[in-house]
């Protein structure tokens, strides 16, 4: 129940669980059983199959119905569905299980475990030790870890030569073609120019902006349009 529920007091008698009338043995039915062979700890009934203890009386806390927790234990589908919060290893555990890999999980949490006693009793950090290995290269006579420096250097040098290389050679395309546009000849410039090409229609959003611009520079160009702009005759 929440801190919110109302209040309500319990009296609990003297007996609360009801055991007092199972525990005298004065009792009639006590004697009574035991004169046909009955002892303490069995069950009643040709088979010993039966409860041999009283029936218990639970403090119900929560909100469930009657027959919940045995309605929950009877849809358990294994040892890991509890119908309630359960902890870290044993989700761990479960997805190990589902996995395929149950074993090398289960080893690997109880080697955390272990590990977690040691160090909360003597604060010891175990280190699995592993094999030394020279790095010494007696061939070339120095260390392996700086050859592979060496190499990675010798690599990115002739990157840097073989993009300089590309970079010079375009620029040097890029020149020829300039000198080729820029050459000016007796024939071309004696050569009628057609006037007939229609100048390329502007597109995209900029098209209108370009449009007018172009308008504006024909009106300056043509010696009419600036007679009429400014009232010249």
């Amino acid at each position: 129940m929440g801190l919110g529920a109302p209040r309500t007091k319990q009296r609990f008698g003297l007996d609360p669980r009801n055991t007092n009338w199972s525990n005298d043995v004065s009792r009639f039915g006590h004697r009574h059983l035991e004169k046909y062979g009955w002892k303490p700890g069995q069950g009643l009934g040709l088979t010993n199959n039966a409860t041999t203890s009283h029936i218990k009386v639970v403090i119900k806390q929560d909100n469930t119905g009657l027959g919940a927790s045995l309605a929950r234990k009877s849809a358990k589908k294994d040892e890991f569905d509890s119908g309630e919060c359960t902890g870290l290893d044993v989700f761990q555990r479960l997805l190990g299980r589902l996995n395929g890999k149950e074993a090398e999980v289960n080893e690997q949490m109880d080697e955390l475990q272990r590990n977690r006693i040691i160090n909360g009793r003597w604060g010891i950090n175990f280190v699995r030790g592993d094999v030394l290995k020279s790095t010494w290269d007696a061939k070339e006579g120095r260390m392996r870890e700086e050859r592979k420096d060496k190499d990675k250097k010798d690599r990115k040098k002739k990157d840097r030569k073989h993009k300089d290389k590309k970079k010079h050679k375009e620029k040097e395309k890029s020149r020829k073609r300039k000198r080729e546009d820029a050459e000016v000849t007796r024939e071309s410039m004696l050569a009628p120019r057609d006037r007939s090409e229609t100048p390329p229609v502007p597109s995209g959003r900029m098209a209108l902006r370009q449009k007018w611009i172009q308008q504006k520079r024909l009106a300056v160009v043509d010696s009419k349009a600036l007679q009429e702009i400014f009232m010249v005759k």
